[in-house]
């Protein structure tokens, strides 16, 4: 039916839609203004920990043995000496995993809800904590992509045995690498430590990499 009416000129053109301009610079964002967190599972071997600023796209990531609330814990504490020499984390985006909050569990369904470990560790830090809706990945983009990049590197970089140690090891060096080596297209082709010393107020600002170690 669609070819026998075109054929006839009796259809109208549909408009092209013209894509918005998505570099990163054009976001309102502001360095530590909102930070996305979650967590990769590499074959049950080990349990990687990532935090982006959707800003500067500035990332940390901690690799551990096991996932659960107190590990949660650690890395943001981790992360907030990481970011300190740079920025303030002033808010973080998750999704609705245990690890990050109770909203899953029975006694939240009651009047008074008891805050996770992570939440409770936020709020004595003056930081706000944000969860996307459930089934809704694409709210976390900015590091739910970096996740498939490490897929990816892992496996073309090393032996793919993954070992805990070899995992470990990988972690460490990309973080470097992704933070300070790399260019990336949506930062006018600057690392994530450029484009923050390229803001106004950054010029010698820099995260604390011995973290990592």
């Amino acid at each position: 039916v669609h070819n026998i009416l075109s054929r006839a000129g009796l259809l109208e053109k549909r408009k092209k839609k013209v894509r918005k301009d998505r570099r990163l610079n054009k976001y309102p964002y502001k360095p530590g203004e909102l930070m996305q967190m979650d967590v990769k599972h590499w074959k049950r071997s080990a349990y990687q920990y990532d935090i982006i600023d959707c800003c500067t796209r500035i990332k940390f990531k901690f690799t551990y043995k096991y996932c659960n609330a107190n590990i949660t814990v650690d890395f943001l504490e981790k992360a907030a000496r990481f970011y300190a020499p740079a920025f303030k984390i002033k808010c973080i985006q998750t999704d609705n995993g245990t690890e990050f909050t109770n909203n899953q569990l029975r006694e939240n369904w009651l009047k008074t809800p008891k805050l996770s470990p992570a939440e409770k560790w936020c709020k004595g830090h003056d930081i706000e904590v944000k969860h996307i809706p459930p089934s809704s990945p694409n709210l976390n983009g900015r590091i739910e992509r970096p996740h498939g990049v490490d897929k990816w590197r892992y496996k073309k970089m090393t032996t793919g045995s993954h070992t805990f140690e070899e995992l470990r090891e990988f972690c460490e060096e990309d973080c470097l690498d992704y933070n300070t080596y790399r260019p990336h297209s949506m930062l006018d082709n600057m690392t994530p430590v450029e484009f923050l010393q390229s803001l106004e107020g950054y010029k010698n600002a820099c995260p604390d990499f011995s973290v990592l170690y």
